[in-house]
């Protein structure tokens, strides 16, 4: 199957393989077809994750972490996912400060993957403290 593929290039690939990887793993996790069969194979999740959250850190260059970006965006948008991506030692933290200091490459960020950032960022920070729920809207009593 195409994860096992993807999951391998995140996994042992150089840093062009991850970054293309990733795309791919971000446009396939648009689905949620995808993400509820990443979910339910507990040894691809944790190797997917751990992979992607990886690329993230900051020896990688600008365009490996928008292309890692995009795929954790739309990974976190399923909720046992993105309490695995929370999971992932270092992850959130990463994100953090690239949002603070900004990306590591000479290349400028594009609003894209600045968007990227920002959504991956809310979704896991919702999640994280609990201020997330999918019910339907409700009023006060």
């Amino acid at each position: 199957e195409i994860l096992c593929a993807v999951t391998s290039l995140l996994e042992s690939g150089n840093d062009w393989a991850c970054g293309h990887a990733a795309r791919t793993l971000g446009n396939l996790a648009f689905s949620t077809e995808c993400t509820s069969k990443v979910a339910a194979m507990p040894t691809l999740k944790g190797a997917i994750l751990g992979a992607v959250g990886g690329l993230v850190a900051p020896l990688y260059p600008e365009r490996t972490q928008a292309r890692s970006l995009h795929a954790i965006a739309n990974l976190v948008g399923d909720d046992n996912l993105c309490i695995a991506m929370l999971r992932v030692p270092d992850l959130y933290a990463s994100l953090n400060e690239i949002r603070t200091q900004g990306f590591t490459g000479e290349e400028p960020p594009n609003e894209e993957s600045e968007e990227h950032l920002r959504r991956a960022l809310a979704r896991m920070s919702q999640v994280r403290y609990g201020t997330l729920t999918w019910r339907e809207p409700q009023r006060m009593r």
